[in-house]
């Protein structure tokens, strides 16, 4: 079936034998994984686009210390555990607070 994982065909199966499930049922379960397949498509295609920037940022003929693919993805993993210290933080703040 299209894409749908042997735990899905399951279901459906088990749907269709029992006489109480209608068409709307099986129609919100394809919506379901329509909208599960869309997410995924929005977020290969923003991993697509960051590292078609990525590629973009950088000649291949600067010096290994120099390269702008390294350099951003330096700067955005200190972004990410800045911001974890930070609400790290802010919790420990939140905690001594209420105590």
């Amino acid at each position: 079936m299209v894409g749908f994982s042997l735990e899905e065909i399951k279901e459906f199966l088990s749907l269709q034998t029992r006489k109480q499930t209608t068409s709307q049922q099986i129609k919100a379960l394809i919506q379901t994984k329509l909208d599960v397949v869309q997410t995924k498509m929005i977020a290969l295609q923003n991993m697509h686009t960051a590292l078609a920037q990525l590629i973009a940022s950088c000649d291949g003929k600067v010096a290994l210390q120099e390269c702008p693919i390294l350099e951003t993805l330096y700067d955005d993993d200190m972004e990410k555990q800045n911001i974890k210290s930070g609400l790290k933080t802010k919790l420990a703040i939140k905690i001594r607070t209420e105590k």
